[in-house]
């Protein structure tokens, strides 16, 4: 998260990609986990090569990696072309993030790997590697995408007494209120998509862990609205719901893996490494459970509810946050 520079960003990304990838394979004697972490493996190499090129054609046009370095180029800058190249490398690094947070379209690994890893493996899948990549989105969306590049651009063409110069900054100056507004599009379909897909599809799930997939599409539909919309309010409610949907969702996965234990705690385990014997895979589990268990039935109703965002539960109040800043940047539509 405090990387400042695109090669120590990409590195620390990979880093953190390939220990879930072990992580995912790492009950190498069930089927279903091996194929879950290749899978997993293949499109995360997809994504970080999206990444690095974006990173690639970055250093290519400014000749840079530093995050400031490059701020501070372009608001100086009066090469249309370094501010187009910038562009379309910061797009294509954008699109790379929006793989790995699974985010619509991009989202069909995510219900596969989720449900085929053991669940014991699904809570670090769906909190740890989103955490990290969304605070890379939020510096790179809020500083290098700002219309005037930090503001230099005002100060550059006060102090310039060339009328041409002016011209030439404030044509760079147009090409970042384009840049911006291409990758603030992006977000919202991106956002539009996740919310529409994450909520309807999971409808159709009868596996636990798809549904709490298709929940995850749908919650990061939430958090890229408040990217998108970029005010002071909506970055606080971004990262109060990054804040509360890592409680709640971690909450959810605690108390189904505790509930996997105590349902089959009669059964004998043959291989403890194969990680899956104890894990609830289908909804229809549940029935009957408040009986047996009311305290961890009760503690997991008031997850779900939160993750739905029912009064006066805490997602609740961070989808409200998130919704009203929208409404107050004139998102109707969203």
């Amino acid at each position: 998260v405090s990387s400042a520079d695109l090669i120590s960003m990409y590195l620390s990304i990979e880093l953190q990609s390939f220990g879930v990838y072990i992580l995912a394979t790492l009950f190498r004697d069930n089927k279903l986990a091996s194929s879950a972490g290749l899978k997993y493996f293949l499109l995360g190499c997809l994504s970080s090569c999206l990444i690095l090129l974006g990173a690639g054609l970055v250093y290519a046009f400014t000749g840079l990696t530093n995050f400031e370095s490059i701020y501070t180029l372009v608001s100086v800058s009066e090469s249309s072309q370094i501010t187009q190249g910038l562009s379309l490398g910061l797009i294509i690094i954008f699109v790379g993030f929006l793989f790995k947070i699974s985010a619509a379209p991009l989202h069909n690994w995510a219900p596969d790997v989720y449900d085929e890893s053991p669940t014991i493996v699904t809570i670090w899948l769906t909190i740890m590697p989103k955490i990290s990549i969304l605070m890379f989105l939020l510096e790179i969306y809020t500083q290098a995408c700002n219309p005037l590049f930090g503001g230099n651009l005002i100060n550059s063409s006060i102090s310039l007494s060339d009328g041409s110069a002016i011209i030439n900054l404030l044509g760079t100056g147009e090409l970042a209120i384009n840049t911006l507004n291409i990758l603030k599009n992006l977000l919202l379909i991106s956002s539009l998509l996740s919310l529409i897909i994450g909520t309807v599809v999971g409808l159709a799930q009868s596996k636990i862990k798809r549904l709490l997939a298709y929940s995850t599409i749908s919650h990061v539909g939430f958090i890229l609205l408040a990217l998108a919309i970029n005010t002071e309010q909506s970055i606080d409610s971004l990262i109060f719901y990054v804040i509360q949907y890592s409680l709640t969702n971690l909450n959810t996965f605690l108390i189904i893996i505790a509930l996997g234990y105590i349902i089959n705690n009669s059964l004998p385990v043959t291989n403890l490494y194969k990680g899956t014997e104890r894990d609830i895979k289908f909804i229809s589990e549940f029935k009957g459970q408040f009986f047996a268990n009311p305290l961890l039935s009760i503690c997991l109703t008031i997850c779900l509810f939160s993750m739905a965002g029912i009064p006066p539960l805490l997602g609740f109040f961070s989808k409200q946050f998130v919704l009203y800043s929208a409404i107050q940047s004139g998102y109707y539509f969203m």
